[in-house]
């Protein structure tokens, strides 16, 4: 019953590299969403 140790989630390098990927894409995305929202309302205003 030694198999049991590897249920854990365990954070590996490439799960911490694959999440912290994809929040900065995610960031990145909302950043220039953002930043296209600013400009369309600063031509506005």
């Amino acid at each position: 019953m030694e198999d049991n140790e590897m249920s854990y989630p365990v954070y590996s390098p490439a799960s911490v590299i694959g999440i912290f990927s994809h929040a900065l894409k995610l960031i990145t995305i909302a950043f220039l969403v953002a930043l296209i929202i600013g400009f369309i309302f600063a031509k506005f205003v």
